[in-house]
């Protein structure tokens, strides 16, 4: 089921003023989504309305096919059951880019993604619980840990930026700050041809065997 849909074929900007609460009554095992866009080249939808949810399987706060996203609000989801069929805060279907504002937090359990996608900017608080992702990205894509960000992550292979496949860039920037569980992970990049570049002069708090970078 979905709570919105944006239609935004045509449409430069949108924006969801909407609180969402997801509720599965039903006990659905097919999926729910907070907020569903899709959109033209160079569209953005906005984010000022909090998303909660708690399920515990597909889950999704907002879905991006098509559009840029702009977080400024609050989105809770809850623990999944396994990472297989995880809860996702925010996910980008298209090679659009994921802004998470200077406002904007998203807390997911364990076994849960925070966002999805391509390129991703972060500049608040992302956190993820044990064997979660806060943020996962694929294929060409940029994430940048802005001075503001905060990257929280669980214990058991949790993994504050999850990068796979080829030409990506992970830049944690001046400003920006992780807290890395027991057993897991700040940043782990398993494609080819990306390059990580850490200048954060923050503090990177570190568990019992957690690893800040593993490539």
């Amino acid at each position: 089921g979905m709570g919105i849909v944006y239609d935004q074929i045509g449409a430069a900007t949108h924006t969801n003023n909407a609180d969402v609460k997801l509720t599965n009554a039903t006990n659905t095992t097919g999926g729910m989504i907070g907020v569903y866009t899709t959109a033209g080249t160079g569209s953005t939808l906005t984010n000022d309305g909090d998303i909660t949810g708690s399920s515990t399987a597909l889950e999704f706060g907002i879905v991006s096919d098509g559009a840029d996203v702009v977080n400024k609000k609050t989105i809770t989801l809850g623990n999944a059951a396994s990472q297989a069929n995880a809860n996702v805060g925010i996910y980008a279907k298209a090679n659009n880019t994921i802004t998470n504002d200077t406002t904007g937090i998203i807390n997911v359990g364990d076994n849960a993604i925070g966002i999805y996608g391509y390129n991703v900017n972060n500049n608040k608080d992302i956190k993820a619980g044990d064997n979660g992702v806060a943020i996962y990205t694929q294929v060409n894509g940029t994430v940048n840990l802005n001075s503001g960000s905060t990257i929280t992550v669980g214990k058991n292979q949790a993994v504050g930026v999850y990068a796979v496949g080829s030409g990506q860039h992970i830049n944690a920037n001046t400003g920006s700050s992780m807290t890395i569980g027991d057993n897991s992970f700040g940043i782990v990049n398993v494609g080819s041809g990306n390059t990580v570049n850490s200048q954060t002069t923050n503090p990177v708090t570190l568990g019992t065997d957690a690893v800040y970078i593993y490539q």
